[in-house]
């Protein structure tokens, strides 16, 4: 995989405009926060989770911090998205059981 910097020069390139790169852990909420405070973002695409499932299928302690990092990354994003941004709706096109937290998250 490429580094996020090469992805973010070559789409200045090509589109003429700048990405502002923010890189950091979507299972720390208070950096999530800044970045959304900082940023206001008219949409979000979340891509976070860890997408490598042989790697959680090796052992115990594997599979424990992928679920961590997929889980309380998801639901740090969207409490995010709540508490700093003007969004009025979240599209979960992954499955029923992500807009049910969904929905949990925005109605609390």
């Amino acid at each position: 995989m490429r580094p996020a910097c090469l992805g973010v020069r070559r789409w200045g390139e090509i589109a003429g405009r700048d990405i502002d790169l923010r890189i950091g852990d979507i299972c720390d909420f208070e950096f999530l926060t800044e970045a959304f405070q900082a940023f206001r973002p008219d949409a979000v695409v979340h891509f976070g989770e860890q997408r490598s499932a042989p790697y959680s299928m090796i052992d115990r302690s594997r599979a424990v911090f992928t679920q961590h990092n997929n889980v309380i990354g998801t639901l740090n994003v969207l409490f995010a998205i709540k508490a700093r941004t003007r969004l009025a709706g979240i599209c979960a096109p992954a499955g029923l059981q992500h807009t049910a937290i969904v929905r949990f998250c925005l109605s609390t």
